[in-house]
């Protein structure tokens, strides 16, 4: 099922580094404290490439469903970088940097 996926991407635990999101094809049910592989793990990456979903709307009007995931917390702002890179290459997503 298509559905649309949003999260922060902080480069450490007090600076945003800007929004993810996008569509991605997920298997329901989609529910609170559940997890959805947005990445598949790479070998000796900290992120294991699944995230906590936190919220679920259904917009009726554009049968869509929108899923809330949890904040990703890169090391460092090179590993935000990397990061952004890969959920944009290997993902689809989009990743808004911040200025």
């Amino acid at each position: 099922m298509i559905v649309h996926v949003y999260f922060s991407l902080y480069s450490s635990p007090t600076e945003a580094y800007g929004s993810v999101s996008g569509d991605l094809d997920l298997e329901p049910p989609f529910v609170v404290g559940t997890h959805v592989t947005v990445l598949r793990p790479k070998e000796q990456d900290w992120l294991s490439g699944s995230l906590t979903v936190e919220s679920v709307t259904h917009e009726v009007n554009l049968e869509k469903t929108m899923i809330g995931l949890e904040d990703v917390i890169a090391q460092s702002p090179e590993d935000a970088s990397r990061l952004a890179r890969r959920f944009e290459t290997e993902a689809g997503l989009f990743c808004d940097i911040y200025d």
